[in-house]
């Protein structure tokens, strides 16, 4: 397990500052801190006067909590809250995961054959590889029957097959996988799942 005598004596003297002690080790991450780790930092050979939380400390555990050192100042955040854990938790409910491209529900789903549909799978790559685009949503449309699930859900796998696919929400009236509200939970969890940057902003 790591210990404080790994940290550079700056770091560790900050740090000090701001883990509170614990009476007993804890599971995740466990450390021993002699107090001549301390004094070296300070360049002293006695010990120090001081009212900090690492003062004549032994044991101590630190548990879910990484540590983000910026600009001097040692942050120590709940990994629940860095990992975006609450954000997603807070959606689920209101989600439909059979919406989902690669959803059970939905197995086996529509999808064209191979050497079917080239030209509007051609536009749709177009499309999507655009460096430069004039607009930012392609409709696809046409009447009932004529394949659009099809087309969508083999452009839906072509772009995560790529790493391009954010979110996809497949309808459906006769599972009913129609209900409005449950659109926009769906595709900010998938997008959450997938990209985490948006997972940081969501849950901040």
């Amino acid at each position: 397990m790591p210990t404080f005598d790994l940290l550079p004596d700056s770091l560790a003297d900050r740090l000090r500052r701001y883990i509170r002690p614990k009476d007993s080790p804890g599971q995740h991450i466990q450390a021993q801190l002699p107090q001549d780790v301390y004094h070296r930092s300070q360049g002293q050979g006695t010990e120090p006067h001081s009212s900090g939380l690492f003062n004549r400390a032994r044991n101590f555990a630190i548990n879910n909590s990484p540590m983000i050192e910026n600009a001097g100042i040692v942050n120590i955040n709940n990994s629940v809250f860095a990992t975006g854990k609450p954000a997603l938790e807070h959606l689920e409910p209101y989600t439909e995961p059979g919406a989902a491209m690669d959803s059970s529900a939905r197995d086996p789903p529509p999808k064209c054959h191979p050497g079917t549909r080239l030209r509007i799978s051609g536009k749709l790559e177009a499309w999507l590889d655009a460096l430069e685009r004039e607009w930012n949503m392609m409709w696809l449309h046409g009447p009932a029957g004529t394949g659009k699930s099809a087309v969508a859900q083999t452009f839906a796998e072509h772009c995560s097959e790529r790493g391009r696919l954010g979110a996809a929400f497949f309808f459906s009236r006769s599972n009913d996988r129609n209900n409005l509200e449950t659109v926009i939970p769906t595709l900010a969890y998938q997008l959450a799942v997938h990209c985490r940057s948006y997972n940081s902003a969501l849950t901040n």
